[in-house]
């Protein structure tokens, strides 16, 4: 039995007067302060109060405005001065619905914003919670960042937000990198050497801590950012506009000041996703988190720059998706679980026995190892349901006669369920010629099938 999951989202809009208001975030009886953040799939997750409710927002340099795109089944959320707006998509064409609110009380940590706008989007469609495994309400970038300095830490998975003249880099970052940032429309852009081929290019990239990737590049910014011979088309992610498809490859460096990163995945976004606003001013592409999650990154608006320090993980190898899958979370589905309950001895009280998957076999097992009253108890669950979104074509998904739509079971004699859509992601990137195997339901019908990793690049 499937249970379908039904969202509600519930927004009191109300029209209320904010007597006093403050600009921007403040620090509140502190001029620093430390955040844990959660790190999926090289994308930091912070806990964020919005007028008293608490909700889980992507830390986005790449982004201007805070936005809400999601919210859990039955949430609801008090937005104030609420009114309906368009906003238009990455394509430069796209209209979606929105709400703009103005006068709300926003937390992170100990920072505190008492007259903060949000803006809301209407679109189920943009949800990357089902993708990432975990929830994710809503996206928050510049407005927070243009008030603080703020230190990420991404092997300790700990931001450190100062106030700018809290900041002592010469005790707090010693031996750091100093890059110069230029802004535009509010968001930072830094000059990086890429060398595709033969060509040795001096690009600028929009530093963008939201994309997952290393970089992407704008082929038709420059010639000598032509993508490479040896690519392959690819699912590159999720936009306001839905799903974003290019050309996935490897450039041979990539040089940021002093630091060289050999070997870089680099991702060309098709031109048709992307709006002309995106390519213009000169830009060639963006840095994602791929890059940055192998340094200290110190983000220092108010002076305009960014500070790196190389951290343990900077010698890692850049992978990529090798299997060509991509999988989702979609609702729940109900399991089976079995409790024995037989007494230990005559005089002692009766004991549970879990007997986790397998459940009927197990009982059996030890029903033939010991002789005595048992009695078989059947609990049922809720568990999350893994669901194939999308297969590259020519892949070793697609070969493995793996479909669009297909419910995973389980992966390699493992509940799916028991695996985290990040732990999926770093499976289907890990080395060429792995084995993976899949139990899937289709057509409430069980098949198994194998699936085997192959490099493209």
């Amino acid at each position: 039995m499937i249970l379908k999951q039904h969202l509600l989202l519930c927004l009191f809009l109300t029209f209320a007067t904010i007597a006093k208001s403050q600009d921007g975030f403040v620090l509140q009886g502190t001029n620093q302060d430390k955040i844990d953040f959660e790190f999926v799939r090289n994308l930091t997750i912070v806990p964020l109060t919005i007028n008293g409710k608490e909700l889980s927002f992507l830390l986005d340099t790449g982004v201007k405005n805070t936005m809400i795109f999601s919210l859990k089944a039955n949430d609801s959320l008090e937005l104030n001065s609420a009114e309906k707006i368009k906003l238009i998509g990455l394509d430069g064409e796209t209209v979606v619905d929105a709400v703009k609110s103005t006068g709300n009380t926003v937390k992170l940590g100990k920072a505190v914003n008492t007259n903060h706008n949000i803006y809301v989007v209407f679109d189920q469609e943009l949800n990357f919670s089902t993708q990432l495994g975990v929830q994710v309400h809503g996206i928050i970038g510049y407005e927070f960042f243009k008030d603080f300095v703020v230190e990420c830490n991404y092997i300790s998975k700990v931001i450190k937000v100062y106030e700018p003249s809290a900041y002592n880099v010469r005790k707090k970052c010693r031996g750091c990198t100093a890059l110069s940032v230029e802004f535009e429309n509010n968001k930072p852009y830094i000059n990086a050497e890429v060398q595709v081929g033969g060509n040795v290019v001096t690009t600028k990239l929009l530093v963008d801590s939201g994309s997952s990737d290393g970089l992407w590049l704008f082929h038709n910014s420059s010639e000598d950012l032509n993508k490479p011979t040896k690519s392959f088309r690819d699912y590159l992610g999720l936009g306001l506009t839905g799903d974003i498809f290019g050309d996935r490859s490897k450039v041979k460096h990539l040089k940021l000041d002093k630091f060289k990163l050999k070997n870089v995945t680099a991702a060309y976004p098709d031109t048709l996703a992307l709006s002309a606003q995106a390519i213009t001013n000169d830009r060639n592409g963006s840095l994602g988190s791929e890059v940055l999650r192998r340094f200290k990154v110190v983000i220092d608006y108010p002076r305009e720059r960014i500070l790196l320090k190389k951290n343990k993980d900077f010698y890692d190898d850049f992978t990529y998706d090798m299997s060509g899958l991509v999988i989702a979370h979609d609702g729940f589905s109900v399991y089976e679980d079995k409790v024995v309950l037989r007494p230990k001895d005559e005089s002692d009280n009766k004991k549970e026995i879990n007997l986790l998957n397998n459940s009927q076999a197990r009982y059996n097992n030890f029903s033939k190892k010991k002789d005595s009253k048992i009695n078989l108890k059947t609990h049922y669950e809720l568990k999350p349901k893994f669901v194939i979104k999308s297969i590259r074509p020519d892949s070793p998904a697609e070969n493995a006669d793996l479909k669009v739509g297909d419910i995973v079971e389980t992966i390699n004699g493992k509940p799916a369920f028991k695996y985290t859509l990040n732990e999926l992601n770093e499976m289907f990137s890990s080395q060429e010629n792995k084995k993976i195997k899949f139990t899937i339901s289709r057509f409430n019908l069980k098949f198994s099938r194998t699936m085997v990793l192959k490099s493209r690049l």
